[in-house]
């Protein structure tokens, strides 16, 4: 059996001396195949591995507004139900970084900040969401994972307790999925 450094001598020897070729292919045998020892065997991957990336803008195109969309909600159940796990679910994107959440906004959906003040193409306060948001959000399978975006760009004075507003809101609010983790902002450079 060829050494490691065997094979390119071989194959650089047939190349120059072309007469050797009879000799070099009955010489030795070559397996490309490589033996995997059991030591080097994974375990299986966990069947909840696979998740879902949900635009916050989008939320109800998935969970319905005021009634339930249940094709989509039943879609990730027949998941959960098939893998033993629901999906993980991030909802984040571009326009977490343009909703601000108001207590007082008790539709479903978004709406239009008709009084926003932040500058740029799309305003960091540009729409307004509230508990109907996260009753939306509940609204996936029991226990689903679930990573809450929560708006960076906002930046006007009261910014601070705007975040934090949003973030207790989620953690109050969710009891039928489980709130994984926030992500504070998405593509800074968007807006920085």
């Amino acid at each position: 059996m060829l050494g490691p450094r065997s094979l390119p001598v071989a194959i650089y020897t047939t190349l120059l001396f072309p007469t050797h070729l009879a000799f070099a292919q009955t010489s030795a045998s070559v397996s490309a195949a490589p033996k995997a020892s059991k030591a080097a065997v994974s375990s299986p991957l966990d069947p909840s591995f696979a998740g879902f990336g949900i635009e916050p803008s989008n939320l109800f195109s998935f969970t319905g507004n005021d009634e339930t969309n249940t094709f989509s909600v039943q879609l990730l159940q027949n998941l959960a139900d098939h893998s033993g796990a629901p999906p993980h679910i991030r909802l984040g994107g571009n326009t977490q970084d343009y909703i601000i959440y108001d207590a007082s906004y008790t539709s479903y959906g978004w709406e239009d900040n008709a009084n926003s003040q932040s500058q740029g193409a799309i305003a960091a306060d540009s729409m307004i969401i509230g508990p109907g948001y996260i009753g939306a959000l509940d609204r996936f399978p029991k226990d689903t994972p679930v990573t809450f975006g929560l708006n960076l760009a906002y930046s006007s004075s009261d910014y601070i307790e705007r975040i934090v507003t949003t973030a207790k809101a989620a953690v109050d609010g969710i009891k039928n999925v489980k709130l994984y983790s926030f992500e504070i902002g998405n593509e800074p450079d968007l807006y920085l």
